[in-house]
């Protein structure tokens, strides 16, 4: 994991929550979206300590939110759960005012479900060997979350983002019909399927011709 990485998107969001929770105890920070493990990092006992450490300005840090204390008892840092569910990455993503959206999706029973979070909260982890996600539920609220695994060790917990808070959800769905519409058309297309055609027989000439 790339702790760099986890600076770069609190300093970007200016907001530092720095957390202690585990056992051993442990420090996860994060923007509140998404907190990583910072077991190789020093400890912060304030939020003055990571601006002077990581070089923000006493101009900058005025619009910071920062928030210390303990991790919330409703997310799970063991490393393994009996209860949480393998997800997948979906390879797709989608570009939607300004925020790069990643899908994820794992199996509930008999049902597929599906998480949607900021493609820039997977940062830390982009080029990690022996990566995987999988899926817990909040202790007493049930909502899901999403960790992030290197080997064994749980080293991310990063929160879906609630499309209902989006007032232009409904546009974003539209959008994504009319392109979906528009590629199925595009691969139908007879032209394609001429130029596909013409461009066999050449190569079919050019082959008697190497002869």
């Amino acid at each position: 994991m790339k702790y760099s990485k986890v600076i770069t998107i609190v300093k970007k969001s200016k907001r530092l929550y720095i957390l202690t929770g585990g056992w051993p105890l442990v420090q996860w920070m994060g923007d509140g979206g998404c907190l990583w493990c910072m077991a190789g990092t020093p400890p912060l006992e304030n939020a003055g300590e990571f601006f002077t450490l990581y070089d923000v300005s006493d101009r900058a840090e005025k619009n910071f939110y920062t928030e210390t204390g303990e991790l919330p008892a409703v997310l799970d840092t063991a490393n393994q759960t009996a209860e949480e569910l393998e997800a997948e990455m979906m390879t797709v993503t989608v570009g939607w005012h300004g925020t790069v959206l990643r899908c994820f999706q794992y199996r509930a029973g008999d049902s597929v479900r599906h998480l949607f979070v900021r493609d820039a909260y997977l940062e830390p982890v982009r080029d990690a060997e022996y990566l995987s996600y999988t899926v817990r539920e909040a202790k007493t609220t049930g909502l899901p979350y999403l960790c992030a695994k290197e080997g064994f060790e749980l080293v991310g917990i990063i929160l879906p983002i609630d499309l209902e808070e989006y007032p232009s959800t409904g546009e974003l769905k539209n959008e994504l019909e009319e392109f979906t519409f528009a590629m199925e058309a595009e691969l139908t297309n007879p032209r394609r399927a001429r130029a596909a055609e013409e461009a066999n027989q050449e190569s079919i000439f050019s082959q008697g011709e190497d002869a």
